[in-house]
């Protein structure tokens, strides 16, 4: 909120003003709903908050010096210089006061027991010029006076009370006391400054049982209140139980004024009511009373209003009076839920924020917060509408003054009249949205819009389900946009044609739009309206007529140059290029095609659809090759050649497996003239050299590898294709290649090197290109003997040799030692030192890493049998009554069969005996003892005694007899 923006005043006329042409106000007070004030005749007046008089009495004969009010709101309580305290009710009829206490002092300070009885005893607290505190207790047959405080000597000059807790303060200091134990809790020292022989008025605010506010002359203080168990531990703000009162000063703010009141104002701000005499501001500032809101956080000032009361150059800070609805007992809490910052969300302030009562000896004011009907109208006043409308949004629930809708209306007319639609229909959609009871107002719009014929603005936010419009407006719309905006029509009709219940009759909307494409056919303009022929699409595929749908997709013919430029955005990164120039890439017509398998449509009119859009198609005619066929498509694209040319690398590079095939074997023959024509055809030769120039030029002395630059270029579509077909005749393609202006020599020498002509294809590499880093990829795939050719080359060629130095120590399959023995001695080479030194660091560094490569080998050969071993060693889980012997399928918990026994006994490796008389069960298998004899093993063929198992694994078992057998067979 700006400074000026916070508070609305009013002046209190009615009765208040015709007191005070005959009377000098004193003190006062306030209540829920009536303000009570003193007067210095001793008369008391009870006042509606409007200033009207409720009550009138004489409560005293000296001049009133202070008014309290019970929290029941029902009792008065008044004190007088005559030393004298009255009791009245808030009564219209008679009069019954009743004087409760006179004492031989005057009576400066007054102030009601706080808490809600109802019982007849009567409880309040005065205090007197002497400095005395007196608690007085008045019941229906008893009267009790308990002195609180004996007295400084100074006059008490403020009072309040809260809870248990009592605070007064007199010329020198604050005190705070315990009222139920008459025990002292502390006391706060006046400002600098100040005292008796120079008193400024005190004024105390009691915020909760805990805080109390404390203005007195240019400070402001915050004390707070905590209590303490007897055991020791503090229980936070709990009173149950008796407790030990300890204070705290939890801040202490300097203002540039005399504090003359303060109150809550909110959850961040507290109010003080400041006076600044005339004679203390020389630098011509603002003097007199100042209602100012401080931040609680550091005491800084975010909002002052100096209040123009009447006679205030004749005003001093005693005479200065600021009650809040704040002290009133149900209003206590409300500061606490609230905030200033938060007052433009939705319900405002909900009557939360006080108003505050100022009143001097001759005017008083009522200072309320604006609400947003004051910020409305001070908006409006700028002549700032839109500001206006924000803040009625912002806040609807609270208006009182204005209509919302009126305030929008009068706002998007303004923009109307500075020809400002687009803003105003994008404004009707911020400001009307979805409200439910919006229609009309809606509707309202769209018609005004209509009339100044800026329907077109305003369409793309017509609401279509809350609120929902009646059809006659969606029909308003469609029919004006059908004959003077297709576009727009378009749009609409993909919008709302997906709405439930439906918006508009599909049927005879299409019947118009048919005939409006006739009509324009007729009449030669815009023959083929592309967006009037997908509209006509749209609708049909609403009315599930999908052939005749599809039918007129195709119709939609683009320009040569938008399909020009789609086909060359077609081979740039991948990029979507299925736009038509119509602003949209037609994506739902392919996928209407598989959905509703409507591909007997399109068998006859692949080049229509490939027009509507190149990437959609490529997909399409690639994923369904059996319902559209390849030589369908290669009949219809024949005549285009760059048609065709695109549709065969499509399915080359999309779907290899299957083109790569003897079945489409003539259409590879077709692409090496295809590839061939469209092939770019840069000057590679003198692009390379030009790059070696450079690279020699700013190259530095010692290159990391990651800073090595290659001059690799990337193999060209051409040339991928001839690597990936397996059909391509070599003679035609090298025939293509040398036809072209220039020859496509990386073409020729791959040519060469699969017909196997590699030394030609090295020569033609070397001549033609003079590229290093092909040159050495080349020699190094295909035959690295022909190395000595390269050496041979470079020699006679410096530039090349060059950069062949600075490569040929990362190729291990040849020793750089022989080309540095063929350097001639009066060979001039650019930086031959440091390049010496590059290759020597590369030979370096390549038989460094072999060594590191033999160890990791070494180590992990090792690192593996040890895993081998283990897992070989490691106890399997098997079940014996499941597991069947692999050699003869029996059980292996039963013997094996007789004959495999018999066999065993008499079988012999071949040689074994003759050779060294040993049993071939002495050769260490795995699962076996490591000496089994022959004899060992023998088993009679009568023995039923079950054989000895081999487990190779939890699933593949053998009798021992049946795994010796098998192993002597080389099963």
């Amino acid at each position: 909120h700006p400074m000026n923006e916070v508070f609305k005043y009013q002046r209190i006329k009615g009765n208040l003003s015709e007191l005070y042409k005959s009377e000098t106000i004193t003190a006062c007070c306030l209540e829920e709903n009536a303000i009570i004030v003193g007067t210095e005749t001793g008369y008391v007046h009870v006042l509606s908050l409007s200033g009207k008089v409720i009550k009138r009495y004489h409560a005293h004969e000296g001049t009133v010096t202070g008014l309290a009010v019970d929290n029941n709101g029902i009792t008065i309580f008044s004190c007088s210089e005559c030393g004298s305290a009255v009791i009245n009710t808030m009564g219209i009829d008679g009069d019954e006061k009743e004087t409760a206490l006179t004492v031989t002092q005057p009576l400066k300070a007054i102030c009601a027991e706080d808490s809600v009885s109802s019982k007849r005893e009567r409880s309040f607290i005065v205090g007197g010029a002497g400095g005395q505190l007196i608690h007085h207790r008045h019941a229906w047959f008893s009267q009790k006076d308990i002195e609180l405080f004996r007295g400084s000597g100074t006059p008490v000059c403020a009072l309040a009370w809260r809870g248990d807790v009592v605070a007064w303060a007199d010329s020198s200091q604050v005190r705070v006391m315990d009222v139920a134990t008459q025990a002292a809790i502390c006391y706060l020292n006046s400002p600098p400054n100040v005292g008796p022989s120079n008193p400024f008025p005190c004024r105390l605010f009691w915020e909760s049982e805990y805080d109390l506010l404390v203005g007195w002359a240019d400070s402001l203080r915050h004390l707070q209140l905590v209590y303490t168990s007897y055991s020791g531990g503090e229980d936070g703000q709990s009173r149950s139980g008796q407790a030990d009162i300890r204070a705290r000063l939890v801040a202490d703010w300097r203002c540039d004024t005399i504090v003359c009141g303060v109150s809550s104002f909110d959850q961040d701000h507290v109010a003080v009511l400041g006076y600044t005499p005339p004679d203390d501001k020389d630098d011509g500032g603002a003097v007199g009373p100042e209602l100012m809101l401080m931040h609680r956080s550091d005491g800084s000032v975010v909002s002052a209003d100096v209040l123009p009361l009447v006679g205030w150059d004749e005003l001093s800070p005693e005479s200065l009076h600021m009650v809040s609805n704040y002290s009133c007992y149900s209003r206590r809490s409300d500061y606490l839920k609230w905030s200033l910052a938060a007052s433009s969300k939705r319900g405002g302030y909900r009557g939360l924020p006080p108003f505050t009562y100022i009143l001097s000896t001759h005017d008083a004011v009522v200072a309320r917060v604006r609400d947003v009907n004051d910020r409305i109208t001070a908006a409006l006043q700028q002549g700032d509408l839109r500001k206006a409308v924000d803040l009625a949004q912002g806040d609807r629930h609270t208006l009182r003054i204005y209509q919302y809708h009126d305030l929008v209306r009068a706002y998007v007319n303004s923009l109307f009249n500075e020809d400002k639609a687009e803003l105003a229909a994008e404004e009707c959609h911020r400001l009307i949205g979805g409200d439910a009871d919006g229609a009309a107002l809606w509707e309202s719009w769209i018609f005004e819009f209509a009339n100044r014929k800026r329907l077109s603005c305003i369409a793309p936010y017509v609401p279509v389900e809350t609120p929902r419009l009646s059809n006659s407006v969606y029909k308003v719309i469609l029919e004006n946009f059908l004959l003077v905006n297709p576009q727009a029509f378009l749009s609409a009709v993909r919008k709302w044609g997906t709405v439930r219940p439906p918006l508009f009759d599909a049927a005879s909307l299409l019947d118009r739009v048919a005939r409006q494409v006739e009509t324009r056919r007729k009449s030669g303009t815009d023959a083929a309206d592309p967006w009037l022929l997908e509209a006509k699409a749209h609708l049909q595929t609403l009315l599930h007529q999908y052939d005749k749908a599809l039918e007129c997709y195709l119709e939609i013919e683009p320009s040569e140059a938008q399909l020009r430029a789609r086909f060359e955005d077609s081979d740039a990164d991948g990029a979507d290029i299925g736009d038509t120039g119509l602003g949209r890439d037609f994506q739902y017509v392919f996928d209407l095609i598989e959905k509703q398998d409507l591909f007997h449509v399109i068998q006859d009119r692949v080049l229509r659809l490939v027009r509507l859009s190149p990437k959609l198609a490529e997909s399409l005619l690639v994923r369904n090759v059996e319902k559209i066929p390849v030589y369908s498509v290669v009949k219809q694209l024949r005549e285009d050649t760059e048609l065709l040319h695109w549709y065969l690398h499509a399915l080359s590079r999309h779907a290899p497996d299957l083109y790569n095939t003897q079945e489409y074997a003539e259409f590879h023959v077709m692409q090496v003239s295809l590839y061939a024509h469209f092939a770019p055809k840069p000057d590679t030769k003198q692009h390379h050299q030009a790059k070696v120039g450079e690279q020699l030029e700013g190259r530095p002395l010692v290159l990391r590898p990651d800073q090595q630059q290659t001059s690799r270029a990337q193999d060209s579509d051409f040339l991928q294709f001839l690597k990936f077909s397996n059909f391509v005749p070599l003679e035609v393609a090298l025939r293509e290649c040398e036809r072209q202006q220039p020859p496509l020599y990386r073409e020729m020498i791959y040519i060469l090197a699969q017909m196997g002509m590699v030394k030609e294809g090295l020569a033609l590499l070397l001549r033609e290109t003079g590229d290093v880093n092909l040159a050495v990829e080349y020699v190094e795939q295909n035959d690295p003997e022909l190395w000595e050719d390269v050496v041979n080359h470079a020699l006679s060629h410096h530039d090349f040799l060059a950069e062949l130095m600075d490569l040929i120590g990362m190729y291990h399959k040849f020793n750089p030692l022989t080309l540095v023995k063929k350097l001639p001695p009066c060979m001039e080479i650019p930086l031959l030192r440091q390049r010496l030194l590059r290759l020597i660091k590369h030979c370096d560094f390549q038989e460094f890493m072999r060594g590191q490569c033999r160890l990791i080998l070494q180590d992990d050969t090792v690192t593996l049998l040890r895993q081998l071993n283990r897992s070989q060693r490691r106890g399997m889980k098997v079940n014996a009554g499941s597991t069947r012997c692999a050699g003869c399928g029996r059980p292996t918990s039963m013997p094996p069969p007789l004959q495999v026994q018999v066999a065993q006994q008499e079988a012999v490796l071949p040689g074994s005996s003759a050779a060294s008389g040993k049993n071939r069960n002495s050769v260490p298998v795995w699962g076996l003892p490591p000496s089994r004899t022959q004899k060992s093993c023998a088993v009679s063929p009568s023995s039923n005694a079950p054989s000895s198992v081999v487990y190779l694994s939890n699933k593949i078992a053998y009798h021992m007899l049946c795994f010796d057998r098998v192993y002597e067979s080389g099963a």
